[in-house]
């Protein structure tokens, strides 16, 4: 294989350019509570369930913002986030074990 310079590698085996596929990590920071709010606000239900699971894991981190984000959750017309609602609610008042 010879790389050339548009982004494509010549396989000579297979005699044709195939692009180059590559990884790179990113060494951003994503501040978690405006993240957490915009999740809680979106349209689907999915994004909210899984902001309402890192809302649960993150209880200990983000201090008020918390209970604002599990009331908002805990009043959701999606029964499994606001199921997790509740419970991020009830794991702030000490109410569970979990």
């Amino acid at each position: 294989m010879v790389e050339n310079g548009n982004g494509q590698i010549f396989d000579i085996a297979k005699g044709r350019e195939v692009p180059v596929i590559a990884q790179r990590y990113l060494t951003i920071q994503v501040p978690l509570v405006p993240l957490l709010k915009s999740a809680a606000s979106d349209r689907s239900s999915i994004v909210r369930r899984v902001a309402a699971e890192v809302l649960i894991r993150e209880l200990d981190s983000l201090g008020d913002e918390s209970i604002q984000l599990a009331e908002q959750l805990s009043l959701d017309h999606a029964a499994p986030v606001a199921e997790r609602g509740k419970f991020a609610l009830r794991k702030i008042a000490g109410s569970t074990l979990f």
